[in-house]
């Protein structure tokens, strides 16, 4: 009797725990997709700062969306001026310091903007979600989504989010020990109905400036693709193989393999080596970013991502040749 009276007091708390760990889980999976909706269909212009390990940079912000699609233009206010115009086609990169523009065929992509697949994956095998009031940010009120690994293959997240808008207006990327690798923080945001063209075209862009423009769509051409050849036997579990390319250079075939579980990616390039340049080999950390290289055969072998170092390690041992 007493037994059954420790279970049944046991189950009436425990059913409302796990009747409340569902709520925090479906309240989370709702502001994550609705961070990469409001990212991408609201008008607004803000400064916000990032900060990676000791490195950090302001940047203003400025992003239309209408009928016309989106554009968003990047604007650092710290160290060499350097803008980044983004549309739903192409990635311009301009360096003043280095007199170069880098085109590249990348459509626009707002942070957590692949979170809209959450609700479709089963993520809450690897991450504990926890959701409650957060401290203003930009002078806005906030909702705080606290995003913890369940194993030591991730990160954890710490997410301020816009209470109002939907957008994200803070977040923290946190080491294993709580530290924080990787910070976006606003100190300013103003939603628009509208924003005049020439704010978001880049004054930087002048004559004299050399062109670095991508060759065709900057995967492999037709009538050279082909299947990918290398194989990777381990990865953690919840990562899905999100995208694979194999394109032929000159020094011949080179593949690129993206991993995401919906909120961390990491990706596996495999090139041939290049005689004269020295290969990469070890480990190496920035901040939040890890990489892992080593040498196979005649090819180089790198694994990078935001992930910890122990990810991207034993996926790189785990790489094996055609």
């Amino acid at each position: 009797m007493k037994g059954a009276w420790v279970s049944a007091v046991f189950l009436s708390c425990w059913i409302p725990l796990a009747d409340c760990l569902a709520g925090q889980k479906a309240e989370a999976m709702s502001l994550l997709e609705g961070i990469g909706e409001s990212a991408r269909e609201l008008t607004y212009d803000g400064v916000f700062i990032y900060r990676q390990g000791n490195d950090i940079e302001t940047v203003r912000i400025i992003h239309r969306a209408d009928e016309r699609g989106e554009r968003e233009r990047l604007i650092s206010l710290s160290g060499a001026p350097r803008e980044v115009v983004r549309t739903d086609l192409h990635v311009t990169c301009v360096n003043s310091s280095r007199r170069s523009v880098f085109v590249e065929a990348l459509p626009l992509q707002s942070p957590w903007s692949g979170v809209s697949n959450l609700a479709r994956r089963d993520i809450g095998d690897h991450y504990h979600f926890s959701v409650g009031p957060g401290e203003r940010v930009a002078g806005r009120k906030t909702t705080r989504l606290v995003i913890s690994p369940r194993d030591a293959y991730r990160y954890g997240y710490a997410l301020w989010i816009d209470h109002e808008s939907g957008l994200l207006l803070r977040s923290d990327l946190m080491g294993k020990d709580g530290e924080v690798l990787e910070q976006m923080l606003y100190t300013q945001i103003r939603l628009a109905d509208d924003i005049p063209d020439h704010l978001l075209d880049s004054p930087l862009l002048t004559d004299g400036y050399t062109v670095h423009e991508p060759v065709g769509d900057g995967a492999a051409k037709p009538g050279v693709r082909r299947e990918p050849q290398w194989r990777i036997r381990w990865v953690p579990d919840g990562f899905r193989s999100h995208q694979v390319i194999a394109t032929e250079q000159p020094e011949g075939w080179s593949e690129h393999h993206l991993y995401s579980d919906g909120i961390a990616t990491f990706s596996v390039y495999v090139e041939p080596l290049v005689q004269g340049n020295e290969p990469y080999e070890g480990l190496s950390t920035m901040g939040a970013l890890s990489a892992f290289g080593r040498v196979a055969g005649a090819n180089q072998l790198v694994v990078v991502g935001e992930v910890p170092s122990a990810t991207v390690t034993r996926v790189g041992d785990s790489v094996s040749a055609p």
